[in-house]
C-alpha cells in the first residue's frame, strides 16, 4: 500500500465514526487553531500516521534483512573503495 503525501485531486467519502468526547473536543480546538475543518484534520492525521507506519515497516524489513551477517558482509566486499 502506497499512502500520497500530498494529492491535489482528492476523492473522497463520508464516514461514520464513534470518539470519545474529550478526543472530540481536542479534535475541535486543534481544528480551529489550524483554521481547517474537523474533516481536513482527522484526514491528515491518518495520513501522517500511515506514512510512518509504513517508513516503520520499511525500516523493519532493512534491519531484518541487514541483521543477516552474510548479507552484511557482501556489502561491505561490495563497497567501493574511496579514491584519495
Amino acid at each position: 500500500m502506497t499512502i500520497q503525501k500530498n494529492n491535489n485531486k482528492v476523492n473522497t467519502k463520508k464516514v461514520a465514526m464513534t470518539i470519545p468526547e474529550d478526543l472530540l473536543r481536542e479534535i475541535d480546538e486543534l481544528s480551529n487553531q489550524k483554521g481547517i475543518s474537523r474533516s481536513r484534520l482527522i484526514s491528515d492525521l491518518l495520513r501522517e500516521e500511515l506514512i510512518d507506519e509504513q517508513n516503520h515497516s520499511l525500516r523493519c524489513a532493512y534491519d531484518e534483512v541487514f541483521s543477516n551477517d552474510a548479507v552484511c558482509r557482501e556489502q561491505i566486499l561490495a563497497a567501493p573503495i574511496p579514491k584519495d
